[in-house]
């Protein structure tokens, strides 16, 4: 299948970088893999590694094994890129199976500590928390372990909403993703006031607003009725603003929005009359 072959070429795409990685390290090459390649490279790593993909996961991890004893070994090649220690203490201590999805979850989210890895790690998790293509398991996973380190972390909070809205307001494959992701942290609580700055909810309405005018796609748009309604929900100062979303959403052409915009106004309008 189409996916099959994608999945293949990704896996071909991503160990053809590896050897090229260990090639220019062992003849010390640093002009042909610089640092800047070099984390982009970690960051596609990362992001692959809590996507949907069980095979590509795998190889991911094996991947990123070889790096840190490419690392250990070839200390002086990677002077300059002070930030690959974390990715030891925060990631292999012990090693990951990366066989194991849950485990591969706890320890990978743990990057959104580090600033360098969080928008490609956050990416990761978001697509796989709001697929509706992938086995329940692998997302409740991805939602579990995330909401477990922001309980933990709550100071991170605010670094993750930065990181959202960066992801969310650039064209991206995931929108619908994103909108899932948020709806979600705001339902359990994650998103309230005095965890998020009140410009985040501004910029996050301002953009989804934007994309459901143009948008035909019902998924995105019964997903966007689901975050309008959450900002309506936040605070006083978003209430009137969400409403006036899901009011433009009542001359949609498909029913099924109309519908689902109307039903969202009453419970709006009963809860805050």
């Amino acid at each position: 299948t189409r996916g099959d072959v994608g999945s293949w070429v990704r896996r071909a795409s991503l160990e053809s970088l590896q050897t090229l990685l260990e090639a220019c390290v062992e003849n010390k090459l640093s002009n042909l893999f610089p640092p800047e390649k070099i984390v982009r490279f970690l960051s596609t790593l990362f992001q692959q590694s809590v996507e949907k993909l069980d095979m590509i996961r795998h190889v991911c991890g094996k991947i990123v094994e070889r790096f840190l004893v490419l690392f250990k070994n070839h200390a002086d090649f990677f002077s300059e890129m002070t930030n690959l220690h974390e990715i030891e203490e925060n990631l292999l201590t012990p090693e990951i199976d990366w066989k194991h999805e849950n485990e591969v979850f706890e320890k990978i989210i743990k990057l959104l500590k580090i600033n360098t890895w969080r928008e490609p790690v956050l990416t990761g998790v978001i697509t796989t928390m709001g697929s509706d293509v992938v086995c329940g398991s692998l997302a409740d996973s991805a939602k579990k372990h995330l909401l477990k380190l922001l309980q933990k972390n709550p100071e991170l909070i605010p670094e993750i909403s930065e990181s959202l809205l960066a992801i969310i307001s650039k064209p991206t494959r995931i929108f619908v993703n994103c909108l899932q992701a948020s709806d979600i942290l705001f339902s359990e609580h994650v998103f309230v006031p005095g965890s998020v700055k009140t410009e985040f909810v501004k910029k996050l309405h301002e953009r989804v607003y934007k994309v459901t005018q143009k948008s035909q796609n019902f998924l995105l748009l019964s997903n966007a009725i689901l975050v309008f309604t959450r900002i309506c929900e936040f605070s006083e100062e978003f209430h009137l603003e969400g409403i006036k979303s899901l009011v433009s959403l009542l001359d949609h052409k498909y029913a099924k929005i109309r519908l689902a915009a109307v039903e969202a106004l009453k419970i709006q309008i009963k809860e805050n009359p």
